[in-house]
């Protein structure tokens, strides 16, 4: 197999910010729809970063 990114690299260079959002939102019981979902959309739907009024958050999972 060609390496196409070492993401186990990259993520522990954001490990200790990447675990407490992740805590927070476990935390917090919403997974979509919450405030972390209310927060994502105001720092990134917003017309100066790529002119969507809104975002729809997905997953996808088995």
């Amino acid at each position: 197999m060609i390496a196409y990114l070492p993401l186990h690299k990259i993520n522990a260079l954001y490990d200790a910010e990447l675990r407490e959002a992740v805590g927070r939102v476990l935390d917090s019981g919403w997974y979509l729809k919450g405030e972390a979902t209310r927060q994502f959309e105001r720092d990134y739907a917003m017309p100066t970063t790529c002119a969507a009024r809104r975002l729809q958050p997905v997953m996808s999972g088995k």
